[in-house]
């Protein structure tokens, strides 16, 4: 607790209370001197009254000190000191005053000066008190703070490591499913081909001619091979991200996704958008590859929307349809950065993240994936970006 204004301890605790504990400080000194008069008489007239201007100044302050002390000066010059008589007041009366005074100034002053400084050591406790408390509690917090980064890099370490072991595991599946595609697909149509060509070449030795509807199958064929090979060129890396940039390539692979899926997308892209930094465009572009993907994979919708908007500096793509929405722990894991999320979506996370952006995902009437990506200050281009550019 800190010391009231007007009192060196807890007590009294307003002004009328200091002068009235002063007054009746002194007028029971001056009692309690009365009371000795029989034996004092006139000696030690007023050296038993300081003791009330010590209490007063100890207790009650400077200005109920005062007080005290001139009622027991004017009571004990009174009551308790002899008078010169029709010759005025006596030497000894005057010098008895003169030292009442000089030692009663002293006993203030010495007061005054101890409760100033009691107050400040005080108030310098207070202080320390204070700084020590917020000191705990930012070296709790610090400790807290540390834990939890601790607890996250840990949590994050074991979800980059499992990504990483996931993404060999997805690219592994990924070489087997295109040599499956080309052999079951590309392989037998150049298969077919090679078995046209030999019936060509042995009608040319039997008749010396060659059968028209031969021909017409063999050109049928090869346009079949060129368009699976080029088809899974284009999935894998399209030449129009390269060449156009993000808006050619996006309607694209909106159109040949629509046609494979029977899933109406709609594609809302500005006409004036720039060409971004490649790694811009790679981001956006495998974001709503994968985000397309998932949609026609796992939500049984039959429409999607695909917005890409421009916002001050930043780029904002939305990826919605309206199936049956994903569940609550695959939205959890998002953002709790589990290590049991899905690889598609690390992976879109992981791009964005790097990027500076943000990743969100969410369940309303259908799942929602939202992506906002900084827009650089230069978007120059760097043509040596494309030695990375295959994920």
């Amino acid at each position: 607790m800190g010391l009231p204004q007007t009192a060196f301890g807890g007590w009294p605790k307003s002004t009328w209370q200091s002068y009235a504990l002063a007054l009746l400080s002194a007028a029971a000194m001056l009692w309690f001197r009365y009371l000795l008069d029989p034996w004092l008489g006139y000696s030690l007239p007023l050296t038993l009254l300081v003791t009330a201007v010590v209490f007063s100044a100890w207790y009650c302050g400077v200005g109920p000190a005062v007080l005290t002390t001139a009622l027991t000066l004017f009571g004990g010059i009174y009551w308790f000191m002899p008078h010169g008589g029709d010759h005025g007041p006596s030497a000894p009366l005057f010098g008895s005053v003169a030292v009442y005074l000089l030692v009663s100034g002293f006993i203030i002053a010495f007061a005054e000066t101890a409760r100033r400084n009691v107050a400040k050591l005080h108030q310098a406790n207070q202080a320390q008190q204070a700084a020590e408390s917020k000191l705990k509690q930012a070296l709790t917090s610090m400790r807290d703070s540390r834990d939890d980064l601790e607890s996250q890099v840990q949590l994050r370490t074991v979800a980059l490591q499992q990504l990483s072991a996931s993404l060999l595991k997805l690219q592994d599946e990924e070489r087997r499913r295109i040599a499956r595609e080309l052999h079951d697909s590309t392989g037998q149509t150049l298969t077919a081909l090679k078995l046209n060509l030999a019936v060509l070449r042995r009608e040319k030795e039997l008749t010396g001619s060659v059968p028209e509807d031969v021909i017409n199958d063999v050109e049928q064929l090869a346009d079949q091979a060129l368009k699976e090979v080029r088809t899974t060129s284009y999935l894998l890396h399209p030449p129009l991200l390269d060449e156009a940039g993000f808006s050619s390539a996006a309607r694209w692979f909106v159109d040949g996704f629509s046609a494979r899926s029977n899933i109406r997308v709609n594609l809302q892209i500005p006409d004036d958008l720039e060409r971004l930094p490649a790694a811009t465009e790679l981001a956006l572009f495998r974001t709503m590859q994968e985000g397309l993907n998932n949609i026609h994979r796992y939500s049984g919708s039959s429409s999607a929307d695909v917005i890409l908007e421009l916002k001050g500096v930043s780029l904002e793509l939305t990826i919605r349809d309206y199936g049956r929405g994903i569940p609550p722990d695959v939205v959890e894991s998002v953002y709790s950065g589990r290590s049991d999320l899905g690889v598609g979506l690390a992976g879109m996370r992981e791009r964005v993240n790097e990027l500076g952006g943000q990743f969100s995902i969410g369940c309303d009437n259908g799942t929602w994936i939202k992506v906002i990506l900084p827009i650089p200050a230069e978007s120059k281009r760097n043509d040596d970006w494309r030695l990375g550019a295959v994920s």
